[in-house]
């Protein structure tokens, strides 16, 4: 869940645990999921969005539950 004042983000929240993820000037300064989903014709929640932020530890909890698990891919990360 993200809270923003005068358009500027000042705290997000994790929706799953409650976690307060730090954010100092606007930026994140933590490892958070951010989802962002329009739901489409063919669903029963068409016409809606949802988005929600899990911190690192509900993410690899949640996921870890999967069947099938998620494909990831490392990157080198520039400065």
């Amino acid at each position: 869940m993200r809270v923003y004042k005068d358009k500027k983000l000042t705290k997000v929240v994790c929706n799953n645990c409650g976690k307060n993820i730090k954010v100092n000037n606007s930026t994140i300064e933590e490892g958070v999921f951010f989802a962002d989903y329009k739901w489409g014709y063919f669903s029963k929640k068409d016409g809606r969005e949802d988005t929600f932020d899990l911190c690192e530890k509900c993410y690899d909890e949640i996921t870890e539950k999967f069947l099938y698990k998620i494909n990831t891919k490392n990157y080198t990360e520039l400065l």
